[in-house]
């Protein structure tokens, strides 16, 4: 019953995140703050599926940590994308 309970929140807790993640991207104009503000909902709701609704919480942690780096990683290299744009064309031109 705890663990009904618990899958239960955090499909409520998803569909919240995605909620907000919806009526950003209908209001509010691109910046690089919504960006980073969206990078960090991706963050949060894939650390969630992992866990609870993949269940690597249990596994070998180095799988999980496979998982949720990749997660963590590709998400904030978006973020600084968005953030530092002429950091990264700095960073990957020739000049």
């Amino acid at each position: 019953m705890f663990e009904n309970k618990v899958l239960i929140s955090v499909w409520l807790l998803l569909l919240f995140f995605t909620l907000i993640s919806v009526l950003m991207a209908e209001q509010v104009d691109f910046t690089a703050l919504s960006a980073v503000l969206v990078c960090a909902i991706v963050i949060v709701k894939s650390h969630l599926v992992i866990d609870y609704l993949i269940g690597l919480k249990l596994v070998h942690p180095r799988l999980r940590k496979v998982m949720l780096g990749y997660f963590y990683f590709i998400p904030s290299l978006i973020a600084l994308g968005a953030a530092r744009p002429e950091w990264i064309v700095s960073m990957t031109s020739l000049n």
